[in-house]
C-alpha cells in the first residue's frame, strides 16, 4: 500500500512539473509592469519577443540598447515602487484572447496607465510581448520625428 501511495505521489508531482513554467498572458503582462515599475528595464525588455525588441531599437535610428531606450522613455515611471510598492496591488489586467494572440488592457496604476495595452503571442506554450505599450511606442515615434535628417548633407554640392 505504501508503494502505491508513493508511486501516486510521484506521478502527481511529475504531472505538475510539466506546467510549472508556463505563464498566462496576464502573468507575463503583470511581470512586464512590475519590471518597469522597479526600473528593471533589462527584465522588461527580456519579456519582449526578439523581433519586437529589434524593431524598437532600430526604429529610433540610434545605437541604443532596449533597456536604455526604456530608461529614456520611462524616466518618471522607474521610481514608482520605491515610493509605494502597494500600488501594484491595484493594477488591473483585462484579457482578450483570440487563438494564439492575446491583448491585455492595463489600468489602475501609473505604470499600467502608461502602458495602457500590450499584445502577446503564444509560441510553443511561451507567451511573449509583441508590443511594448503606449508610452514606449509614443516615445519611439517621437524620437523618429526629432532625429536629425541628412547628416553631412549641409553645405554639400553648393
Amino acid at each position: 500500500m505504501r508503494r502505491w501511495i508513493a508511486a501516486l505521489g510521484l506521478i502527481v508531482g511529475l504531472a505538475g512539473c510539466g506546467n510549472a513554467d508556463v505563464l498566462s498572458p496576464v502573468e507575463v503582462a503583470q511581470n512586464y509592469m512590475y519590471a518597469i515599475a522597479e526600473g528593471n528595464y533589462a527584465g522588461a525588455c527580456a519579456l519582449l519577443d526578439q523581433h519586437t525588441r529589434a524593431r524598437l531599437v532600430s526604429s529610433t535610428g540610434r545605437d541604443v540598447s532596449c533597456p536604455r531606450l526604456f530608461a529614456r522613455c520611462l524616466r518618471n515611471s522607474s521610481t514608482i515602487l520605491r515610493h509605494d510598492q502597494a500600488q501594484l496591488l491595484y493594477a488591473n489586467a483585462d484579457l482578450q484572447l483570440t487563438g494564439s494572440r492575446a491583448d491585455v488592457r492595463l489600468s489602475g496604476t501609473a505604470v499600467a496607465t502608461a502602458a495602457r495595452q500590450v499584445t502577446l503571442v503564444d509560441r510553443h506554450m511561451h507567451w511573449s510581448l509583441t508590443s511594448p505599450g503606449k508610452a514606449i511606442t509614443r516615445c519611439v515615434r517621437a524620437s523618429r520625428r526629432h532625429r536629425p535628417r541628412g547628416r553631412g548633407r549641409a553645405g554639400a554640392g553648393g
